[in-house]
């Protein structure tokens, strides 16, 4: 099938749309021989059709699925390093394996790379300082003068990099006749990754992405759900349903199979080989290709083989009947047994490579092995020697050497226990891999689990000893990261991944950090998992709690927040990022070290953080939260803190949760507390800068709604007339958002009171002109999709009174009748719920607006049928909910016109 789906891609003469095969089998089925085979015959075949091929290879890392665009951050570097290169012919195919080319400082030339993708994004047509963060954020790039002088560097999202890696993959490869994307252990292939390969699949051209698995669970994937069912249910159709996709699941040998290797092997015909050495080797084997040359191997090696007077092949008369039966009868024994033959310095070296990785460098090696640096020559040649023995057995394959490591030989020649160091000397580099997962998960087998951590330990203190921060080269934190957690050392692992978290929160990674974030602290509770007895706090030993540092505890708390801080609705695994939120709190309230908190700020992050989860409404109903609770916590810490900063933002947030439980007369009390110790000349640049916008500022548009809800219309007018006098002027211009949440209940009251050409002034002078002035076209905001209808709902109900210009009222009401208005996010809704008006309702209100003054009948008609639509979704929304009284007050009145104009009409 694999040379089929080859041969249909490479003779045709035009280019077909791209085809991806996923080759999924447990480990020691053969999936890597199979794609090198049919990669080879496929290359050849190109080639004797004088066809222009190019074969590119990668292997995803165990540890690395958290690590965005992991698989193509090298192939990003291999289409730099030959971009700008002549067109190839068609006399030889071009074939990069990723694997061989070091990701390591020495073997990178940033400037060079930092050149080509200047180059590259220009005739891509993306911007000047794309380049910039592309280099730095994915990949890791050392900054230098040329494009990274500056301070403000253009934050890409992931979706950015991603249309980028598609973009630049199919321009590199579009001067081929036909392209091979081999892509071997994909089950740890990261999520943005995959998106890649499904982009590739969609858009590509002449090209085979070939993915090899082992079989993974669909909760365990970070391959997109939906492309995940298109993989399982071309399984089931057996590659009838998906013209675009193969899945090819590998079987063990038959007996007949293993019986045809084992002639091949031994030269003979497959009647000359005893039935009973046949059947001792399928069923040892079970089958599985690499034990069944492994045995065979081992049969050779071992000379356990010879033929008989009757001309047959079978056991050597020496074994007696027992070993005959018991030979190596599982994979492992016979592993084991190949290691014995090594000594015991050799097996250490290659225990020491299991710890390390799959893949690891001479120069770690040589330098964990031994400590410190003074080595001599004679244990470089010892080690070499065991290596290159190790690459002779199959143990180990040699993926790569060059480049130089420089290392401190020392002197031992007189006296061995005084040696001294010598210069710096420098040794050739190279790279090994294990020739399969089982050798590593064998040697890995062989080590006590003490033994282990401190190899793990000794890892992570060379991998840190580096000093290579995670925004330069992410791949090596995340490794160091896993060490530190295989070594039991859970602080350091924390530490550290709070680092990695906040840089992938800097990079826009957010699935990413949530998983960093969420993998952490894992680890406390696995800390926890020996005793059965002990009294748990949100899954991790109280007595643990009380003994660890306040920076581990710092750590453990913020560790929390970062992951609950950035819930998204489109991540349904992370919907209880409340709950992670309420562990946090817990475990602040129930550890005795939380009272040797130097920096008491964690917990303004976290009640902030908490807060702005009961405001949005994303709680689910059956939920009992004590937001009033958690309201006067804040409020005591920021007490205890003293810091007049935070005590306002406290205030505010216990006046607004308030209102949110309906106690409207408890929120005002909150409120006047508020306004004696406020002072937005004194204190709103630092509230701006502590949590993004004025929190205390915007509590005194909250009230304006409130005193309107209890009738206190006197009340609400002086809170607007200080508002627009006092608060207002003083605001941060740019500050867009922060101006918004502050005038917005202002803006709809003023509204409702008849004043709308003020609302619009307002609203123009201090929000929408300021966005475009300072941000324009291309930038965002989280409100940024009302502003369109804010400014319509303002002019529209400016002309109340007087006549309707024409083509205004025509641009209106096109906009308002299309198909993309009026769908929003429910996080969204609820906000401004709270806010005074629904974005639904500010729909309805235009559409019921413009039916009004429309006097075509059936567009009349239209704009009432929306209009009245839109007011019962926003009443669905509000239904039942307290705090949202104004709002829901102004839905109804907005139904009961939509139902006078539908009687009317």
């Amino acid at each position: 099938r694999m040379i089929q789906i080859g041969k249909q891609m490479v003779l045709t003469e035009k280019k077909k749309k791209a085809h991806m095969v996923l080759i999924e089998a447990h480990s020691g089925y053969g999936k890597s021989s199979l794609a090198m085979q049919s990669i080879e015959k496929t290359r050849r075949m190109g080639g004797s059709r004088k066809k222009k091929v190019n074969i590119l290879k990668n292997i995803c890392k165990e540890g690395e699925k958290l690590v965005p665009y992991s698989i193509f951050r090298q192939i990003v570097l291999d289409i730099l390093s030959n971009y700008g290169m002549e067109s190839v012919t068609s006399e030889n195919s071009y074939e990069t394996d990723s694997e061989s080319i070091s990701s390591h400082e020495s073997y990178q030339h940033d400037a060079y790379y930092n050149d080509r993708l200047v180059a590259l994004c220009k005739e891509l047509n993306y911007p000047e300082d794309f380049a910039d963060a592309l280099g730095e954020r994915m990949l890791g790039l050392h900054p230098t003068n040329i494009y990274f002088g500056g301070n403000q560097r253009k934050k890409i999202t992931p979706n950015d990099v991603l249309e980028f890696v598609v973009d630049a993959f199919l321009l590199h490869t579009a001067r081929y006749d036909f392209v091979l994307l081999a892509l071997d252990d994909v089950q740890w292939m990261d999520s943005l990754s995959w998106k890649v390969v499904q982009r590739l699949v969609d858009r590509g051209k002449g090209l085979m992405i070939l993915c090899l698995c082992r079989p993974f669970a669909m909760e365990d994937a970070s391959i997109d759900p939906g492309f995940l069912r298109q993989i399982q249910e071309e399984k089931a159709e057996n590659g009838k349903k998906n013209p675009d996709l193969s899945v090819i699941e590998l079987q063990p040998f038959t007996e007949s199979d293993v019986l045809m290797i084992l002639s091949a092997t031994l030269g003979c015909d497959p009647g000359c080989i005893k039935e009973e050495v046949c059947k001792h080797l399928f069923k040892n084997s079970g089958g599985i290709p690499y034990y069944v040359r492994e045995l065979i191997q081992v049969m050779n090696q071992d000379d356990l083989l010879e033929r008989g007077n009757d001309g047959l092949i079978g056991w050597r008369s020496s074994q007696s009947e027992y070993n005959q039966i018991t030979l190596h009868t599982d994979m492992n024994e016979l592993l084991l047994h190949r290691l014995d033959r090594f000594q015991f310095d050799g097996r250490t070296l290659l225990q020491l490579g299991a710890i390390i990785g799959f893949e690891f460098s001479f120069s770690e090696l040589l330098e964990i092995q031994y400590l410190s640096m003074n080595i001599s020559l004679t244990q470089v040649k010892q080690v070499q020697g065991q290596l290159s023995r190790a690459v002779k057995e199959n143990i180990l394959i040699e993926t790569c050497h060059g480049g130089i490591h420089k290392i401190q030989l020392s002197d031992t020649s007189s006296h061995p226990e005084h040696s001294k160091p010598t210069d710096n000397v420098d040794i050739p580099e190279k790279m090994y891999s294990f020739r399969h997962a089982m050798w590593r998960n064998c040697l890995l087998g062989t080590m006590l689990e003490e033994r282990k951590r401190d190899l793990h330990h000794s890892v992570a203190l060379l991998l840190e000893s580096k000093n290579i921060a995670c925004e330069v080269d992410l791949r090596h934190a995340m490794r160091t990261f896993h060490h530190w957690k295989a070594s039991g050392n859970v602080a350091k692992a924390c530490f550290l991944a709070k680092n990695i978290s906040k840089h992938l929160d800097d990079s826009l990674f957010i699935h990413q950090s949530i998983g960093v974030c969420l993998e952490a602290i894992e680890m406390w509770k696995f800390k926890t998992c020996g005793d059965t007895d002990q009294e748990l706090v949100a899954g991790i030993s109280r007595d643990l709690l009380n003994s660890i540092s306040p920076d581990e505890l710092d750590c453990l708390a913020r560790l929390h927040i970062s992951a609950a801080k950035n819930h998204n609705p489109s991540m349904p695994k992370f919907l209880n990022s409340f709950d992670i939120y309420q562990d946090c709190d817990l475990i602040l309230k129930e550890s005795t070290v939380s009272a040797s908190l130097k920096d008491r700020s964690i917990y303004f992050i976290l009640y902030s953080g908490m807060f702005n989860f009961i405001q949005s409404g994303l709680i689910a109903e059956d939920k009992e939260v004590d937001k009033e609770g958690v309201a006067v916590r804040f409020v005591e810490q920021a007490c205890i803190h003293g810091d007049p900063i935070h005590i306002t933002r406290a205030i505010a947030m216990e006046s607004l949760t308030m209102s949110l439980l309906g106690k409207f007369d408890e929120a005002i009390v909150a409120q006047k507390r508020l306004e004696r110790i406020y002072s937005a000349e004194k204190l709103s640049e630092g509230i701006c800068r502590e949590y993004a916008s004025d929190r205390a500022a915007q509590n005194y548009g909250y009230s304006v709604l409130w005193y309107e809800i209890m009738g206190k219309h006197d009340e609400s007018q002086s809170q607007i007339n200080f508002i627009l006098s006092r608060l207002l002027p003083l605001m941060p211009e740019k500050n867009v958002h922060n101006s918004l949440l502050l005038l917005y209940p202002v803006l709809l009251v003023l509204v409702d009171n008849g004043m709308a050409q003020k609302a619009r002034s307002l609203f123009h002078s201090h929000v929408y002109d300021c966005f475009y002035k300072f941000y324009g076209n291309e930038s965002s905001t989280f409100f940024l999709f009302i502003y369109e209808a804010l400014k319509f709902l303002f002019l529209v109900a400016s002309y109340d009174q007087g006549d309707f210009p024409k083509d205004e009222f025509n641009k209106i009401e096109d906009w308002v009748l299309s198909d993309n208005v009026g769908s929003f996010p429910k996080i969204v809704v609820l906000n401004m719920c709270v806010m005074g008006r629904s974005p639904h309702c500010i729909i309805a209100e235009i559409c019921i607006r413009l039916a009004s003054k429309q006097v075509d009948h059936e567009k009349r008609k239209l704009l009432i049928n929306k209009g009245m639509d839109q007011a019962q979704k926003s009443v669905a929304y509000m239904k039942g909910k307290s705090g949202v009284d104004y709002a829901l007050r102004q839905c109804y009145r907005i139904t009961n016109m939509c139902q006078l104009l539908s009687r009317q009409a």
